[in-house]
This record gives C-alpha cells, structure tokens and sequence, in this order.
C-alpha cells in the first residue's frame, strides 16, 4: 500500500514536469550561469514541486475576486474589471461560475436598475477565509524555512514593488513588445 502511494505520488510529480526541470534541465533557459537563469531555474524547481500551488490558486481571477468583493463588501462587476485589470467578459463569466457555486449574490441596484451589485455569501466569505489562510500558512513555512534571510527576501520584494510602480507610472511595459501581453490591458 505504501508502496503504491509513494509510486502515485512520484507519477504526480512527474506530471508536474510542464517546464522540463526535472527531465534534464530542457526548459529552454540558457544555463549560463547567469543570474536570470539561476533564478528561472530555482523558481521553475519551486513551481514543479508543488510548493507554489496555494499561491497560484490565491492569485487566480476567482480568489482574486472574492478577495476584491470581500474587501468591498459591495462592489459593481464593472469596479471588479477595471480593480483587477481583468476583461469585463472574463469577470462576467467568473461572477457566473461564483454565482453558481453559491459564493456570490447579486442584486439590482436601485439607482440605476441596469446595473448589479455583487456581494459575498457567507459561502463565499467561508471560502475565502479558507483560500487566505492557506496563503500564510505557506508563507509563514517559507519564513520559518528561510529565517534569518526572510529580511533579505522582504527587502528585495520592496525595491521590486517600488520599481514595478515607478515602471506603471511612467507609462511603460514591463514586458519586451510583441512576447507577453501587457497585463495592464486585461486578463
């Protein structure tokens, strides 16, 4: 039996494998002992592991939607779309799904009756608790993991979150033309 967990879990992990780091190094990253290469290679490591999943799931549009509403408490889908940078029709289809699984109501707002307003269930507050705490509790492990260089990590996220801002204000793409989709333009 616990052979057969060890083997299901070994087969999982290697389904993890999307980028090739643990088949060979094949990422397509140039190993050249370059900073940009050492850290594309240390995060596609921590991505493949599976250590990033509650993350990915927190930053994912439905998390990030209830984490909107549930700061809000009452918000338009419209305020939604333009908070987030996501398309009206990706927020739309995402209020549907949260709708459906009973995470959300929506009601009519009675100044203006074309428009919705949308807030959470305590279904929807349940769920968002439960996605929020795993987020710090990864990241309270990484912490205690990381110790002392838990300061070094703040400090670099701080001068990159200043950067990031200073790039937003100028007007300019964090992304080289023509390779990745300027987040800034929808989802």
């Amino acid at each position: 039996m616990e052979n057969e967990k060890a083997n299901d879990a070994k087969e999982s992990y290697k389904e993890r494998d999307i980028l090739g780091t643990i088949s060979g190094g094949k990422t397509g990253i140039p190993q050249d002992g370059s900073s940009v290469s050492k850290f594309l290679t240390y995060l596609l490591y921590i991505y493949d592991s599976g250590a990033l999943d509650p993350f990915i799931q927190y930053v994912g549009p439905g998390p990030r939607i209830l984490l909107f509403i549930h700061y809000r408490k009452r918000c338009h889908p419209s305020q939604i779309s333009a908070g987030l940078r996501l398309s009206r029709p990706h927020v739309a289809s995402s209020l549907k799904t949260l709708e459906n699984e009973g995470f959300l109501t929506r009601e009519t707002d009675p100044s203006n009756r074309r428009q919705v307003f949308v807030t959470l269930t305590p279904k929807g507050e349940e769920v968002y608790s439960h996605i929020n705490d795993n987020m710090v509790q990864l990241f309270a492990k990484w912490f205690k993991i990381l110790g002392p260089e838990t300061e070094h990590l703040m400090r670099a996220l701080d001068i990159t979150s200043t950067a990031i801002k200073g790039v937003f204000a100028s007007g300019e793409s964090l992304f080289p033309e023509g390779v990745i989709k300027d987040l800034k333009d929808g989802d």
